[in-house]
């Protein structure tokens, strides 16, 4: 889990998840989810701030049946002042998530660095994490590749389809996609992804500035841009904790080769593939490289 607040950015690691889940996690800020795997075959890559766990992100975990690396979290079962539908480390618990909490993991595999960035931040924006140190970690946990049974981890795994990029003459025009989750938050918080025809990529500014990743220093850029509307439901407790219904299915938009599609998304049960379909109900196949998954408010504008 990696945070987007304003004070917190650059990040460090996003440019090489495979995939990139965004959501509001309080107060229109959003969190992403990275999903590492391909992007960090070639080794260690530095996850930062690492922050807290929200209840929406687990059904995303729980597809993958990854590694869920994250600062603590909301609700603990017998936390009476949480929303039981947002108590995520309860659920964490009881859908046998393999945790990474850093708060039971030390240095030097997470730590604090108040000096990461150029100007100082508060504590909660300081924490990061290593993903060889966090592989290394899971092993001693007997969390690998495999299960006790020697059973391969995609043994049962749903992927998603791929295919080579369009050829230039066949992408669309430069164009580009804006929107916020929270009305009023544009300043910091919106969103425009702009399409390079020639890199065939969207680009993305947060804020109004292009948005980098710190350690490679170059802006963050994506294959293909999934929007997906989702029922919020919210404040549902004193800690301002929220809801997003993803298990279901909704309406969404595809923006891939410069052309932008109307979707429909459909996720069966809490650890069910999230499937993406055109108006036809035929399954979305994606363009190689780094995928983003928007998860916004039902009723939210996407200008494109």
């Amino acid at each position: 889990m990696i945070e987007n607040h304003a004070e917190a950015r650059p990040q460090s690691g996003l440019a090489l998840a495979d995939v990139v889940y965004e959501a509001v996690a309080e107060g229109g800020v959003s969190r992403f989810m990275g999903i590492f795997y391909c992007g960090i075959a070639a080794g260690n890559v530095s996850l930062a701030p690492v922050r807290s766990a929200r209840t929406y992100f687990l059904p995303w975990v729980l597809e993958y049946d990854a590694l869920y690396n994250h600062v603590g979290g909301a609700g603990r079962c017998e936390d009476d002042t949480v929303d039981e539908r947002a108590k995520a480390l309860c659920q964490i618990d009881q859908y046998r998530i393999k945790d990474m909490d850093q708060f039971g993991i030390s240095f030097p595999t997470c730590y604090r660095n108040y000096d990461r960035l150029d100007h100082p931040v508060a504590t909660e924006h300081t924490m990061v994490c290593q993903t060889d140190k966090l592989y290394a970690l899971a092993a001693t946990r007997g969390w690998t590749n495999v299960d006790a049974k020697g059973i391969s981890w995609d043994k049962k795994y749903e992927p998603w389809t791929f295919k080579d990029d369009a050829k230039e003459a066949d992408r669309g025009a430069a164009i580009s996609i804006s929107f916020v989750a929270w009305k009023g938050y544009e300043k910091e918080y919106g969103v425009k992804w702009t399409y390079d025809k020639v890199k065939n990529a969207y680009l993305r500014e947060n804020g109004g500035v292009a948005h980098a990743d710190l350690e490679t220093e170059e802006q963050l850029q994506a294959k293909a841009i999934v929007v997906m509307f989702a029922k919020e439901t919210g404040p549902v407790d004193d800690h301002m904790h929220l809801l997003y219904t993803n298990i279901g299915s909704g309406n969404g938009l595809l923006f891939q080769d410069g052309v932008a599609t109307k979707i429909t998304w459909q996720k069966l049960d809490r650890t069910a593939r999230t499937v993406f379909s055109d108006s036809s109900g035929k399954e979305i196949t994606f363009t190689r490289g780094q995928i983003w998954v928007e998860m916004l408010p039902i009723g939210v504008t996407v200008q494109y």
